[in-house]
């Protein structure tokens, strides 16, 4: 059985679609499922976060500043496999609030190496960014990359373990609560299968401590 949203989580979506003209009505009526996910379905977000709104077989597209709204559709059997074996079906099943639907498709999910490869990808990505960039970047802007690849490597150790990766306040609050952090850093670089990642975050390394 899924979750449902509050009727609190309800009316501020409505005032934020309002604010585009957009009517909740609407979207229920042109999706057969309507989902809130991220901060805001765990009750993590603020003024500033975004609506993370996912639409399932969705009959027209919807835009508001503010307001992401990710689409799939189980009527293309290719795109419905990808999307049961996604990072983020996983994390909408675990952490999401149903506006619409009864989620019946979520006891079919399935786990993929193919997730853990682009995780891995998208991590190899920003640290080459990162150091390629390192001497042109500000304090402020290099704190931020690295946040963003703390992030990355939080979100990857769970992929690995087939464990759905959660919201960022939380993955955040996991991070400040974990004493020690650099143990688990160790250990991805002591591993076989991160060679790639380990000459990467050496490298960054350096350029952390100028030597």
């Amino acid at each position: 059985m899924v979750r449902q949203a509050t009727e609190k989580q309800i009316d501020e979506l409505e005032r934020s679609l309002a604010k585009a003209q957009i009517g909740l009505d609407e979207i229920l009526e042109n999706s057969t499922e309507v989902i809130l996910f991220g901060s805001r379905a765990v009750g993590r977000g603020n003024a500033k976060s975004d609506w993370d709104i996912l639409l399932v077989d969705a009959r027209k597209g919807f835009e508001a500043m503010g307001i992401d709204f990710v689409t799939t559709s189980s009527e293309n059997p290719v795109n419905w496999r990808n999307w049961l074996a996604s990072e983020l079906a996983h994390h909408v099943v675990a952490y999401g609030v149903w506006i619409k639907g009864d989620g019946h498709w979520t006891s079919e999910l399935v786990t993929s190496p193919d997730v853990v490869t682009k995780k891995r990808s998208k991590l190899k990505v920003r640290l080459k960014s990162l150091i390629q960039a390192w001497n042109e970047l500000s304090d402020l802007k290099r704190s931020k990359w690295q946040t963003l690849i703390r992030r990355d490597i939080q979100r990857l150790e769970k992929l690995k373990k087939h464990i759905a990766v959660p919201p960022t306040p939380i993955l955040d609050e996991e991070f400040s609560a974990r004493c020690g952090y650099r143990g688990d850093f160790a250990a991805i670089l002591e591993n076989d299968d991160e060679r790639e990642l380990s000459q990467l975050f050496l490298e960054l390394r350096d350029l952390q401590t100028g030597v």
